[in-house]
């Protein structure tokens, strides 16, 4: 029987019928999965796949940009998602200053209600941003040019 070990020839001569069923067992052994780690005592854990997605966070929803330009506010009423960041962006051709305050216009009279409010926007490209965590409906203005700059940010 060629180059067998001797010590496997009484099996060989049974028809092989011994090492035919070791090998079936160990293929079905190792088939199963059936290892321990050092230290693991008890049955086997099935395997865990990664993370479900309804397990992960969101991402943020992506940031929404209203421009100030010519004295005018390019989107004066926007509605996003909770989480949403606007941004408010300067971009008048000269340094005509704006900012945003959050509140209403009464005719002429502002009345700020402390939700947000930026600092001066002197120059084309600075810009003020905020992020809306509760659903809602914010109205702002430009206090610098109230008769034209209001809008809406309306939060769902």
């Amino acid at each position: 029987m060629g180059d067998v070990p001797a010590a496997w020839l009484p099996a060989l001569r049974g028809g092989g019928r011994s090492v035919a069923a070791a090998v079936i067992v160990v293929a079905a052994l190792l088939a199963s999965g059936c290892s321990r780690s050092k230290g693991t005592t008890g049955a086997a854990k099935p395997a865990t796949s990664e993370a479900s997605p309804s397990s992960a966070p969101a991402p943020p929803p992506a940031p929404v940009t209203i421009t100030y330009a010519n004295i005018a506010i390019d989107h004066p009423a926007v509605t996003v998602p909770v989480g949403t960041t606007v941004v408010w962006a300067n971009a008048e051709p000269t340094a005509l200053p704006h900012n945003v305050t959050s509140g209403t216009i009464d005719g002429t009279t502002p009345h700020p209600d402390g939700k947000f409010a930026s600092a001066p926007l002197f120059n084309p490209g600075e810009k003020f941003e905020h992020t809306f965590t509760a659903p809602g409906t914010y109205h702002y203005y430009c206090s610098v040019h109230l008769a034209q700059m209001q809008g809406t940010i309306t939060v769902g």
